[in-house]
């Protein structure tokens, strides 16, 4: 897959935010797609992502699975 410029700076915000869940809880890239549905179905989640943003937490899930499956660390 070729990305485009804003592809990419998602893809820059994503690994600050896979560093980030990294620095609380160990976390392996198996586990950070596992996050993706916590983001995505539990309530909680989807309440604070949309305090930001309607649909951030769906948003995010596809972003966040390109990252665990594709970046080379």
């Amino acid at each position: 897959m070729i990305m485009n410029t804003i592809q990419k700076k998602i893809q820059k915000l994503i690994a600050k935010h896979f560093k980030l869940v990294g620095t609380l809880n160990p976390i392996t890239k198996e586990s950070y797609i596992e996050l993706t549905d916590l983001y995505s179905e539990h309530e909680d989640f989807i309440t604070f992502f949309d305090n930001y943003n309607k649909g951030l937490s769906e948003f995010m899930s596809k972003p966040m699975i390109y990252f665990a499956n594709n970046d080379q660390d």
